[in-house]
This record gives structure tokens, C-alpha cells and sequence, in this order.
């Protein structure tokens, strides 16, 4: 989860904004209160998502107050605070930062990779304690899809479309499946007797699945250039520009038509209008200003 799920401000109303603010610094001062105070440079949209997506289901509300924090010492905000919901969005924060730390090292970023092992090991290690069959979940999946990037890696000299595509659509796969298992983890902390019924289980793993292979997608595809310079894996690697930009974005708005499909079989409670500007409009959003910024470079 890299940043990508978050909404589209410009069609986004003024309660919604005030709501999606206090799950952001719920989850945000929740990571302190269980961690340290520098892990809260963690914080990001997608766990935010994460939160806000499961509370619309939670019978019980978070409760609110106004708060400072030391980013805003002089302006107070709506928080969202004690809920368990915002206990596993901080938790699973902590945990995916210090799994970066392998890609980061991967990618040659050892400085990043140093830092994120010094500062997140505390969160990582809490978290771990606290959701051990997750994590073991989560490893075996991030393990398998690292070896399967090794083993493809020489693959890619002779890249082409059709193996572009399957390379893409694979290791998106295990991307799914993390995000998959972290939602079925996370909607326990909602008491909601939706998730009791099998039906909403099963929607939300497909739900889940089809948004961790869009983020998978987009981050390569927003990668495409660096990557290739640097000579790091990315599925379209070695793909002329147009070809892979192309490949890259037809298969990201299939994702998003499938998650658009999923997402409405679910009844939320509340902020269904908020998930709908993040779903339907913040991800086509994000891949625009990824294919933006792509004609910009050209």
C-alpha cells in the first residue's frame, strides 16, 4: 500500500472531507499512542482508506475530539479516537513500512532501507505480537512474490506484451492476496454482522484482491521510469514507452472496474458516498495524473 487510495478533492463534499481528516488523524495519533511518535511518518492514504472503509460497517463509532498535534500545534481537528479498527490500521501501517525496507534495499536505496530497520522495528515487532498469523501470512506471500521477481528478472530481456501482461497479472496476484488478508483481518474489529454473513466475506476478498493488483499496477506503472533506468524488476520493463503505458492502463481500468462492481454489493452503514468519490473517481483520478505526468516527461 503505497499512497495511491485516496479521494478526489475536487468532487469531494465538506462533511466528507471533515470525516476522511479525523480517520486520517485517528490513524495517525493511534500509531503514536502504540508506537513511537516518529513512526507516525507513516501515515498514509491507503491505511486511511483501509479505516474508513471498515468503520462504515462498525455498529459502534469512533468517538470524536479536537485535537493539535505537533504538525499542527495551533489548529485544532476533528480526531477520530478509540476504536479497534484504527488499532489495526495503525498496527498494519507500521508493519507494511518496515516491509518495504526489502524492496527499498533491492532497489538500492540502502540509506531508506537503514532508516525504515532503525525507526519502524518497535511497530513492526508490536504488530507481529500482536496479529502472528497475519504476519506469517504476509511474509509467505511478500517471500514468494520476491522470488518470483528473481526468478522472472532475466525473463524481461526479451520482453514483450503478451509476457508483460502475464508477468504483471501474476505478481499483482500476490499483491491481492496481502490486501485480501489484511481487510478479512481487519473487518474482525468491526463487531458488524455484515462480515458474519459468508457472502460479504467472500465479496470483501474479492473486493480486497482487486484493489491490491490495481495498487500493484499503478506503482509499476508509476515506476516505469525510474525502474528502467536503474535497472530495477517492473513487469514492463524493456517494453517500448508507448506499448507498456498502454498495457499498463488498460489493465488498471479493468481493476477498477471490478473493484467499482464489487464495492457496490456491500450495505454501509455510513460514508458510502465518501468510499464512492475514493473508488470511483479518486482511483481513475490517480491514474490520470500518473499518465499526466508520464506525457509530461516526454
Amino acid at each position: 500500500m503505497l499512497g495511491y487510495i485516496k479521494p478526489w478533492q475536487d468532487e469531494l463534499r465538506v462533511k466528507d472531507l471533515r470525516r476522511y481528516r479525523a480517520v486520517y488523524c485517528g490513524v495517525c495519533k493511534q500509531i503514536a499512542a502504540l508506537n513511537t511518535q516518529f513512526e507516525r511518518m507513516a501515515v498514509s492514504y491507503d491505511t486511511t482508506f483501509l479505516a474508513i472503509f471498515l468503520l462504515a460497517f462498525a455498529e459502534d463509532e469512533p468517538e470524536s475530539k479536537k485535537e493539535a498535534c505537533f504538525a499542527r500545534p495551533l489548529q485544532k481537528r476533528e480526531t477520530a479516537k478509540g476504536h479497534p479498527v484504527l488499532d489495526f490500521a495503525a498496527g498494519i501501517t507500521s508493519f507494511l513500512v518496515y516491509a518495504k525496507a526489502h524492496d527499498d534495499r533491492r532497489d538500492g536505496r540502502e540509506g531508506r532501507a537503514f532508516f525504515i530497520k532503525l525507526f519502524f522495528k518497535s511497530g513492526a515487532k508490536k504488530f507481529s505480537q500482536n496479529y502472528p498469523l497475519l504476519e506469517a501470512k504476509l511474509k509467505n506471500l511478500l517471500a514468494a512474490a520476491w522470488q518470483r521477481e528473481e526468478k522472472i528478472f532475466p525473463e524481461l530481456a526479451d520482453n514483450t506484451p503478451e509476457i508483460a501482461e502475464k508477468t504483471a497479472r501474476e505478481l499483482a496476484g500476490y499483491s491481492g492476496k496481502m490486501l485480501a488478508e489484511i481487510f478479512l483481518e481487519g473487518a474482525k474489529k468491526t463487531k458488524s454482522f455484515v462480515f458474519d454473513d459468508e457472502r460479504y466475506r467472500h465479496t470483501l476478498g474479492l473486493f480486497a484482491t482487486y484493489l491490491g493488483e490495481w495498487v500493484y499496477l499503478i506503482d509499476a506503472f508509476d515506476d516505469w521510469e525510474e525502474d528502467r533506468k536503474k535497472g530495477n524488476f517492473n513487469p514492463f520493463l524493456n517494453l517500448p514507452r508507448e506499448e507498456a503505458y498502454r498495457l499498463a492502463e488498460a489493465l488498471l481500468q479493468e481493476k477498477i472496474q471490478r473493484i467499482d462492481h464489487t464495492a457496490a454489493l456491500f450495505p454501509y452503514y455510513k460514508d458510502a458516498e465518501l468510499l464512492e468519490n475514493i473508488l470511483h473517481l479518486g482511483l481513475r483520478a490517480q491514474v490520470q495524473q500518473v499518465k499526466k505526468k508520464k506525457e509530461n516527461f516526454l
